[in-house]
């Protein structure tokens, strides 16, 4: 892995920190690390950043799939990227921003 790339997860697994307590445990997990690192290698840096940065304000809905863990995430996108579609017509929030491409 660069340098680059570990900054970049880095920055990621950052975002967590308001889904999860002890999210710094995250960054010396190899299986949290290579779940964030597959999804930017299939979705791009910015894509994922911007679900994680939405997803926080999601959690207080009904029916949002619980993600605490790149590793939740990457299992549970398809679930999150249903309940983005199901919230964008009610939801400022996530208004504007473009996840279809994540399917």
């Amino acid at each position: 892995m660069d340098k680059l790339q570990k900054s970049t997860t880095n920055d990621l697994i950052e975002l967590f920190k308001p889904l999860n307590p002890c999210y710094e445990r995250l960054f010396s997990n190899k299986t949290q690390r290579q779940a964030l690192e597959r999804l930017v290698k299939k979705f791009g840096e910015e894509k994922i950043k911007k679900s994680l940065m939405i997803h926080p304000k999601c959690m207080k809905q009904p029916y949002c799939p619980v993600i605490t863990t790149p590793y939740q995430f990457e299992q549970k996108l398809g679930q999150l990227l249903y309940f983005f579609e199901q919230l964008k017509n009610m939801s400022k929030e996530v208004k504007g921003v473009d996840l279809s491409q994540l399917k």
